[in-house]
């Protein structure tokens, strides 16, 4: 197959070329071919289906009587003092090659001749030799063709190849029949064009165009944030995709008829529908589209081919309370300025802005919208004896991250994408077209309502996230409180240890009892439902036991970790208002107080200190009791528990946050919520009762701990209290690991990560584990890959996430083989039993998948609210829009 169709007869020395300054236009295509030579990204081909006894004579003369006629055709790129120029040669004559197909079986020809099609289409030109247009036939079948046209975007542009293909009908109709070209002489070239361009653009004219897109884009963001399948590149490259859907005729009537309404056009409707979409997907503010101008604003150049197209950028500011009427107003006169000051070239516009320069993205905008004056794809015409019908062709190349292109048909708006294969996958380009549609439809019907709130999920997207991902209910309501549990399976096996640390240990039976007598003392103290009871206790058997007393006694536990600052410990006896705490001399402490009598609360006081707690020395909180079990002898009351009734509504604990983004909270957390997420956990891993030894190794002042505890004691386990010196000692924590036989654990990333590395230069592994759980942080497809090297065929491994307030866990994601990239992070999976999960956006509306939003957590373990804080519980904890029974949480 011949690759210069193009017979040159004049050298470019010869006196006979004719020499122009490039336009603005040709002038940056040049620069960017230079950065990237032999790039297909500035091609535009075009494929035409030709059915008939096609006369390829006639077409080459049709052909050769167009590059005549446009000087652009003729034209190759010299430079002269690193600056381009059009040089014109005088004459060329085109020879169409074609290559028949007809040899091959006819099922295949298809295929192959699409492939020679975005073959042709992908290979690249050189801008100082030329030709800079090719043509290539296809051969199907005796009447059955596929004319592959292809020019660099140098010296055409969309509206060229509708010019071109209007001339080829025309001039092939003649010449079939034997008549010259009925075509009139053109007026002008490009090359005066590009000379008009120049003078044109200075002085003042040049000035106020510059001042407006100054001032339209300024502080605009340097790049729209869509969510994307893959991490965008540091060099952004052409390659791409394109995939096309149908806006049905009867939604585009409508749109268009809104359009009339507000005095606007249909093209900044569906361009404000899009920016919609941009910001609904993107969550900025402020979003900026590209859309191309024909540019042809004199009579003279409208049959021109040659590069006259312009690029505006169109601005979209919204505010979640607009409404679409309100945006389309905004788009309209954004649209009319822009196209006042369409003269200004966006190559002189990029140089004058100086953006910070990013080989990432496209400057100023990284999103194209078009909607085609003269569409070309779907367009069919009887030529003689042919017909002719413009093909949809994919030349693998991509512009812009995504560019939609809308032409109007009987039957609909058909909306061609093209986008960048490094950024997105086919079916997130295929959701959000649905998304499109489905919003048209809601604007139409809801113009008046906030951009924030217009739905964009298809009923189908709405029950998956609604009715299938949160289908978590179960029948059992979980009517239980967590010491109810724990004595139930006391009663079975009274024997079985339950407690294990540091080589002592507690029975059921003795756990059951102990915690028995010391409830009995904390109800002569007045402790019942509802009684908030601080406990500072180390990592111990006493700690188990007093929280279980605390629960028998109807109280609720709050836990403070004597390593502390006193500061945190203060602020937290105080915020809680809680009036008994249980310590012991090795961490006692007292509530610290200004000379005035009065208890500070703010946790930078001024008497705030390093010291430790045991060495603050001031008066004692009024009312506030501090007990020592280490000297309380309850051995004289009943090893039987009190008659006290507990609710499963009644809080079972109140735990405070790290206090990161503020002043830290207590959250208060019912029996049922913590009873919920240990059915969940029955129900999700389905081992509790196989996997019969529980590592224990979080802070007791963290929610994890209350997990621990429960998931052991509720199912019968044994729960092994890991010394705090063996997380960041690999040996000891194995050792300890395998001489207790534990088969269930849930760690930490970073300290899972430290005894995997050990495991790998020691030798070991994990495979005696039946449930190993990583939570509490990020970690990464490739760790979840390493991790399972480790395993053996009957671990499993887990990634749990929870909240402080929800009970423990909310969701938890495994996997046997994660088919992610290493850098990717581990997804959080699906809720746990009677727990819904919903991502939704600042208008609470449920986002669609892949797009980013704010997580929330529903359901049963969810907490009841935040202690003493009625207005940021209201503020925090919102009534379920999307519950079966309306106001739940």
């Amino acid at each position: 197959m011949p690759d210069d169709i193009f017979q040159q007869t004049v050298d470019i020395t010869s006196d006979d070329v004719y020499i122009f300054p490039t336009s603005y236009a040709q002038r940056r295509l040049w620069f960017l071919d230079q950065f990237d030579r032999g790039s297909p990204y500035y091609n535009i081909p075009t494929a035409i289906r030709i059915t008939g006894p096609l006369d390829v004579q006639v077409l080459e003369d049709a052909l050769n009587e167009i590059v005549a006629r446009h000087e652009a055709l003729r034209t190759v790129f010299i430079a002269k003092d690193g600056e381009p120029y059009q040089v014109v040669y005088p004459e060329m004559r085109v020879h169409v090659p074609v290559v028949d197909l007809r040899d091959l079986p006819s099922e295949q020809r298809e295929e192959e001749a699409m492939r020679l099609a975005r073959e042709e289409a992908r290979k690249p030109f050189d801008l100082a030799t030329g030709p800079l247009f090719r043509v290539l036939i296809i051969r199907l079948d005796d009447e059955d063709f596929i004319a592959v046209l292809n020019l660099h975007h140098i010296i055409a542009d969309g509206w060229s190849m509708a010019v071109l293909v209007r001339e080829i009908a025309v001039l092939y109709d003649a010449f079939s029949r034997g008549l010259p070209s009925p075509l009139p002489e053109l007026e002008i070239q490009y090359g005066d064009f590009a000379e008009w361009q120049r003078e044109y653009l200075q002085g003042e004219v040049l000035e106020e165009q510059l001042s407006y897109w100054k001032r339209v884009l300024d502080d605009l963001p340097p790049v729209l944030e869509l969510p994307t399948d893959h991490p965008r590149p540091a060099v952004f490259s052409s390659r791409g995709a394109s995939w096309s859907f149908r806006i049905p005729k009867d939604l585009v009537d409508e749109v268009k008829r809104l359009a009339q309404r507000e005095s606007a056009t249909p093209f900044m409707a569906f361009l404000a529908a899009f920016e919609t979409l941009l910001y609904r997907y993107s969550g900025q503010e402020t979003i900026a589209v590209g859309t191309p101008v024909a540019n042809r604003t004199q009579a003279e150049i409208e049959p021109l081919i040659g590069v006259f197209i312009n690029t505006l950028v169109i601005r979209a500011d919204f505010d979640p309370g607009m409404s679409f009427r309100d945006l389309l107003r905004q788009t309209r006169e954004r649209a009319l300025g822009a196209y006042a000051h369409q003269d200004l070239p966006f190559e002189m516009l990029v140089d004058e802005l100086q953006p910070e320069r990013d080989m990432s993205h496209t400057p100023l905008f990284q999103v194209m919208f078009i909607m085609q004056n003269m569409p070309l794809q779907g367009s069919g015409q009887q030529v003689s004896d042919i017909h002719m019908r413009v093909l949809e062709l994919d030349a693998g190349t991509a512009t812009f991250d995504i560019t939609y292109s809308l032409a109007e048909q009987a039957t609909g708006m058909h909306v061609s994408v093209e986008y960048s294969t490094d950024l997105f996958e086919l079916p997130t380009i295929q959701r959000m077209a649905r998304h499109y549609i489905t919003l048209l439809r809601s604007i139409v019907e809801h113009p008046e309502a906030p951009v924030a709130t217009l739905n964009m999920l298809t009923p189908e997207e709405r029950h998956t996230i609604l009715a299938e991902w949160n289908a978590t209910a179960t029948a059992d309501r979980r009517d239980h409180t967590v010491h109810e549990l724990f004595m139930q399976v006391a009663a079975r096996q009274p024997d079985a240890v339950a407690v294990r640390y540091e080589g002592q240990s507690l029975t059921y039976g003795e756990l059951d009892a102990r915690s028995n007598q010391l409830a009995h003392f904390l109800r002569e103290k007045g402790v019942g439902p509802e009684t908030l009871v601080g406990v500072m206790l180390p990592k111990s058997l006493d700690l188990i036991v007093t929280l279980l007393g605390i629960l028998k006694a109807g109280g609720t536990y709050l836990p403070i970790s004597p390593d502390y600052p006193p500061e945190r410990i203060q602020y937290m006896i105080e915020d809680s208002g809680a009036r008994i705490v249980i310590s012991n001399q090795s961490s006692v402490f007292s509530v610290q107080y200004s000379e005035g009598g009065e208890q500070t609360s703010d946790l930078n006081t001024e008497h705030s200190t390093d010291a430790p707690a045991a060495e603050l020395a001031s008066a004692p909180a009024p009312g506030l009791e501090v007990i020592h079990l280490d000297e309380l002898n309850t051995e004289h009351y009943p090893p039987t528990p009190p008659d006290v009734r507990v609710t499963p509504d009644n809080l079972v604990y109140v735990i405070y946050t790290s206090g990161s983004t503020g002043r830290p909270k207590g959250v208060m957390l019912s029996h049922r919520s913590l009873v919920n997420s240990y059915k969940g956990w029955e129900e999700a891993y389905g081992l509790l009762n196989e996997a019969r030894s529980h590592l224990q190794m979080a802070n007791f002042s963290f929610d994890v701990f209350s997990g621990d505890l429960v998931r052991a004691l509720l199912s019968g386990g044994k729960l092994v209290l890991v010394p705090r010196d063996y997380l960041l000692s690999p040996p000891d924590l194995y050792r300890l690991m395998v001489e207790e036989e534990i088969t269930i654990a849930e760690f930490v990333p970073a300290v899972l990560r430290n005894l995997v590395g050990w495991l790998e230069k020691n030798g070991g592994d994990l495979a005696f584990m039946r449930v190993l759980i990583c939570a509490s942080d990020s970690w990464y497809a490739g760790e979840y890959r390493d991790f399972l090297r480790f395993c053996g065929s009957q671990t499993r491994l887990i990634n749990s996430f929870g909240l402080t307030e929800a009970a423990v866990d909310s969701t938890y994601f495994e996997s046997e083989s994660l088919e992610l990239a290493s850098d990717q992070v581990v997804p959080i999976g699906k809720p746990f039993p009677n727990n819904r999960i919903y991502i939704l956006d600042d208008a609470l509306n449920l986002v669609p998948v892949g797009v980013k939003g704010e997580l929330y957590v529903a359901g049963l373990g969810l907490a009841r609210g935040y202690l003493n804080r009625p207005d940021l519980t209201a503020e925090r904890f919102l009534p379920d829009p999307f519950a079966e029974v309306p106001g739940t949480s």
